[in-house]
């Protein structure tokens, strides 16, 4: 009878637990812009983003925040987009929005991380990295827009790409 009531509160207990990391997990996977911010907030977004991409055809931005759990949990797919868009040809800055001098651009973005993606002077896009709770390569949005043939003929360029709706673990910057 003993081990019975022990086998049973074990089970309750793993219960709980696993009721409160879903629910945890849960509260982390919301929408990249869910107000659309960007919609009417790109231009300051790309006047922001200027000097930071100005010198190079080829750039990729990548914005943080020390006090982000979402950085954390994507740090190494970040790691591996930095990678691939240096393999690509692509020069890599890194902001980190606990910095100083970086307030203006926190007022402009919607979610962190986020990564911006110019060629020529243009953004083709700015998002995150990833959806799903992890943020992880397997859920990777931005990966096809540094592997394509950006001088290909055949290659129609749209307006700038930005995934709204993706849903994964983004913090709002403090604004």
């Amino acid at each position: 009878m003993k081990s019975g009531f022990i086998i049973l509160l074990a089970i309750l207990w793993l219960g709980i637990v696993m009721a409160v990391l879903k629910w945890q997990q849960s509260s982390m996977l919301i929408e990249f812009d869910p107000e659309l911010q960007l919609l009417s907030d790109l231009a300051s977004l790309e006047q922001e983003l200027l000097p930071y991409h100005a010198q190079h055809r080829l750039t990729t931005i990548h914005i943080t925040a020390d006090d982000c759990i979402c950085d954390f949990t994507s740090r190494q797919h970040r790691h591996s987009v930095a990678q691939l868009a240096e393999q690509q040809g692509f020069h890599n800055v890194f902001i980190n929005l606990a910095e100083s001098g970086t307030e203006s651009i926190a007022t402009v973005l919607p979610a962190l991380p986020a990564v911006a993606v110019f060629e020529n002077g243009e953004l083709t896009y700015f998002g995150p990295y990833s959806s799903g709770i992890y943020c992880s390569a397997g859920n990777g949005l931005v990966e096809p827009w540094l592997t394509r043939e950006t001088d290909s003929a055949a290659f129609s360029m749209p307006d700038t790409v930005i995934p709204y709706d993706a849903e994964g673990c983004y913090c709002r910057p403090t604004k």
